[in-house]
């Protein structure tokens, strides 16, 4: 084999490149530095993954197996591939003598070139994290904790200053709103009291066919869970937990064979009470419009701007009550230019994506740490664009789908045998969690456990024109997709 020449510019003297053909090493560059970690000079025909395993623990190789067949595969995502990358910073074992071991911090990165739509090369950067480096690394971290408790601090303060200066029964969720878009709030409430309002015909007519009772129902559950998710971007959280307790109610009827006129009786009322609270809104609002003279705004891409700064928020707030540490990121979605008539519904969507991501996609901090990723886990919400359509993503660095589990549920159902389950494969799995009913959440909460919030995903991606695509790999990443026609 020959070797090829490397001409690439390293960051210093202790870093080293190996480059890939696969997983086979074609060349190298600054072999001194490369000799720190692996104890030899030749690395030309070499497995990199022969190279790994001599260093790394069992766990951390066989991510980093896994790591290598994506970062191969030229379909995928460059910036997810350096998120999800398991070196980033890693222990090596090193042999220091015959028999004697020394663990050192190392850092692996990877860039792929790309030529006629395949992978032609792979560089693996290798440099030795210092002393020093970690220390910067843990004062940093150090001065970000910090800085999340003076941002806690000022919260409580403004929200007692909130309070004190609330004289009248204006909630200080709405107060906040108000600061930022009104048209946000004005569209949340145009649309969920009509919808609420179709809610109580369909209840009132609640007789029929089985099917008609039980498609009545879905539809019910799928309306109450998107204004759920609604009302909890904009902190209503009185609308909120009417809302979760009117679902605690639909639960037992989503898994009983037969409904009949009875099991309705009550939410009437329940939802009479919730259409109150909103209206309670919609005429603080109004005065508060007139009072400044303010005419409602189009709703457009500011609107899509405002709703971003609001998922995250929306984000921390759900991490926080899950006691995770996730962060949400950008990837185009806040300069998005999303037609006029899709936006409600693909923003209502991108909410319940968003929980789903919190809640079922990124591990606990004690997860993330067995795993060896960072403690911190990452959302990524986008939206490329193709000539005649557009994609919206919502893509978590997390667990990613657990195929055992899925069936585990499936099973348990009983509406699946063992034997047609085994007979499925991985794509078809994956849509069993778009069904009505179906969750692989162990408890119900606010946030998830009644199966609802990817069915109302996936019925709603339809119905609009769209297409719902699911991509994941277990242990790294989970992505839901969402294209539209322009």
């Amino acid at each position: 084999m020959k070797q090829v020449q490397l001409d690439e510019a390293l960051d210093d003297a202790s870093t080293g490149v190996l480059q890939l053909d696969l997983s086979t090493v074609t060349a190298s560059q600054n072999n001194r530095a490369l000799k720190s970690i692996f104890k030899r000079s030749d690395y030309l025909g070499l497995s990199f993954l022969d190279l790994l395993a001599e260093v790394l623990d069992q766990a951390t190789f066989q991510r980093a197996q896994q790591y290598l067949v994506l970062l191969n595969a030229v379909e995928n995502n460059a910036r997810l591939l350096q998120d999800i990358n398991p070196l980033k910073n890693t222990s090596a074992k090193i042999n220091k003598a015959p028999g004697q071991f020394v663990q050192r911090q190392f850092q692996f990165q990877f860039r792929r070139e790309i030529c006629k739509k395949r992978v032609s090369r792979v560089l693996v950067f290798v440099k030795p994290v210092r002393n020093s480096d970690l220390v910067a690394k843990s004062r940093n971290n150090q001065k970000q904790k910090n800085l999340k408790v003076l941002n806690n601090k000022k919260e409580q303060k403004h929200q007692k200053k909130q309070k004190k200066s609330t004289k009248s029964n204006v909630p200080v969720a709405v107060t906040r709103i108000l600061e930022m878009d009104e048209s946000i709030v004005e569209d949340f409430l145009e649309e969920s009291i009509p919808a609420l309002d179709v809610l109580l015909t369909l209840l009132r007519q609640s007789t029929g066919a089985q099917s008609k009772l039980q498609g009545r129902l879905d539809y019910i559950c799928r309306a109450i869970h998107k204004i759920k998710g609604d009302a909890a971007i904009l902190n209503f959280d009185e609308v909120v937990a009417l809302l979760h307790k009117f679902e605690d109610r639909l639960e037992p009827l989503q898994g009983k064979e037969q409904l009949k006129k009875s099991d309705f009786v009550g939410f009437i009322a329940m939802i009479k009470s919730i259409i109150t609270s909103l209206k309670k809104y919609n005429v603080i609002l109004k005065r508060a419009g007139a009072g400044k003279g303010k005419s409602k705004s189009k709703r457009g891409n500011a609107s899509v701007r405002q709703l971003f700064s609001r998922l995250q928020l929306y984000v921390e707030k759900i991490s926080k009550e899950k006691k995770k540490s996730i962060r949400l990121v950008d990837e185009g979605f806040e300069q998005a230019d999303i037609p006029i008539r899709l936006q409600k519904d693909v923003l209502s969507m991108v909410v319940q994506l968003l929980r789903n991501a919190v809640v079922h996609g990124i591990e606990s901090r004690t997860g993330r740490k067995s795993a060896i990723k960072t403690s911190c886990g990452s959302i990524y919400l986008g939206l490329e664009k193709e000539v005649g359509s557009f994609t919206i993503f919502v893509r978590d660095d997390g667990a990613g789908l657990d195929l055992k589990k899925i069936k585990q549920v499936a099973i348990k159902s009983g509406k699946y045998t063992r034997e047609q389950i085994d007979k499925c494969t991985a794509d078809q799995l994956f849509n069993f969690i778009l069904q009505s009913g179906f969750s692989t959440a162990n408890k119900v909460d606010e946030h998830a456990g009644r199966g609802i919030g990817l069915d109302l995903v996936n019925t709603t991606v339809k119905g609009l024109g769209g297409k719902l695509t699911i991509l994941t790999r277990y242990g790294m990443f989970t992505e839901f997709s969402m294209t539209f026609p322009c």
